[in-house]
């Protein structure tokens, strides 16, 4: 094995579900971003209900 994969086992992924948030863009659309990373972020203006498994 080399040092890229050593072999050790990675824990469960970090959670992300509460990194993303959403905000209202002045010309009506909505901004989808990533609160840890400023280049991830989408803009639309159509709209859809998501539901999580519960």
């Amino acid at each position: 094995m080399d040092s890229t994969n050593d072999g050790a086992t990675n824990a469960d992924p970090p959670e992300i579900a509460n990194r993303f948030c959403a905000r209202d863009a002045d010309d009506g659309s909505v901004e989808i971003y990533d609160e840890e990373n400023a280049d991830a972020w989408i803009r639309s203006d159509y709209t859809l209900e998501l539901g999580r498994p519960s």
